[in-house]
């Protein structure tokens, strides 16, 4: 289904619908930990307009009227968020703003606001704040080199063939799995797709499950992967797509899979190192100086961003704990 024939979809719009009428509910629950925000700095406005631009340029709802408001709404929510924009948020951000256009958000106990508008952007920012961490990582890039690095441990221990091929191919994780992480694989893949996708994600409440997912969708690529010649490699990867409905159900199903065949030390360590890199991080925005920032990794003679990326690098493979490994002899034995 191209996007030109989806958005006379009803069954798109319906969904929109659905996703308005649930997600400040799902979104907007009430917090006593709110984040901290982070030093104030200006989004950066020819940025955002050249990508707001190219945002779903085939697709006939977003035009100037949209297009206009979802300039407003990235350069709201860098404002308000105090982080600086960051590519791949004009992906995230053209959901939010089409789910607006076909009805608008509910209000709920927990919705600050009473019009339609800001209750987008609340919703918006509640999404981002609990499931983008990236776009929190200023220009370190830390959380998704971490996030990229786990993904890869997830994919040695299930897919290890793939995994090696991919190796020494030279196809690394950093240039096909970035897009997914940063706009949770709403980076060309369809509108109707990536709502419900983040439909089920809002749902399960699970920041960590996006590896399985990133996994779940190579396995099921994955002979089209092994059949291709090494040079044609980067470029198949490249054009893995989550295109339709049933595909989703697929690697949804399969990612659940996956997860329950994980030694669960895994989603418990990745929480752990992504929320302590988080409060770091937010610790650094406090700081007003290079120097301050720098005397956090003298010790090793390295800034902080880099010593934690050098520790997680060598993490290569899963680790198991010993009655991890226990039972895992015993279910095969």
């Amino acid at each position: 289904m191209d996007e030109e024939s989806e958005v006379q979809d009803e069954g798109v719009v319906s969904l929109a619908a659905e996703c308005a009428k649930l997600w400040p509910g799902m979104l907007l629950k009430s917090s006593e930990e709110e984040g901290r925000l982070k030093d104030e700095k200006e989004a950066d406005t020819h940025t955002i307009r050249v990508d707001v631009m190219r945002t779903r340029g085939n697709h006939p709802a977003f035009g100037p009227q949209m297009r206009e408001r979802l300039r407003e709404l990235l350069t709201q929510l860098c404002l308000k968020e105090k982080i600086r924009y960051m590519q791949g948020l004009h992906e995230v951000a053209a959901v939010f703003a089409y789910i607006e256009s076909t009805e608008g958000f509910h209000p709920t106990e927990s919705t600050e606001s009473t019009d339609a508008s800001s209750r987008t952007l609340e919703c918006f920012m509640a999404f981002v704040r609990n499931f983008m961490p990236c776009f929190y990582d200023a220009e370190s890039f830390v959380i998704l080199h971490i996030t990229l690095l786990f993904f890869r441990q997830l994919l040695l221990y299930h897919l290890p063939h793939l995994h090696n091929q991919l190796e020494e191919a030279g196809v690394a994780p950093v240039v096909y799995a970035t897009p997914w992480f940063i706009t949770l694989f709403a980076y060309k893949n369809p509108l109707h797709v990536t709502m419900r996708l983040w439909h089920e994600y809002i749902r399960r409440g699970d920041p960590t499950f996006v590896p399985f997912l990133a996994v779940a969708l190579m396995e099921l690529e994955k002979q089209a992967f092994l059949n291709v010649e090494e040079d044609d490699l980067n470029s198949a990867v490249d054009r893995t797509r989550i295109t339709s409905l049933e595909k989703l159900r697929d690697v949804w199903k399969a990612a659940e899979s996956l997860h329950a065949r994980t030694p669960k030390s895994f989603t418990f360590r990745m929480s752990k190192v992504l929320t302590q890199v988080r409060q770091q991080l937010r610790k650094l925005s406090d700081m007003q100086s290079d120097m301050q920032w720098m005397s956090l990794g003298k010790e090793t003679g390295h800034p902080w961003t880099e010593s934690v990326l050098a520790r997680a690098e060598q993490e290569r493979r899963l680790a198991l704990l010993a009655r991890e490994a226990i039972a895992q002899y015993v279910r095969v034995s």
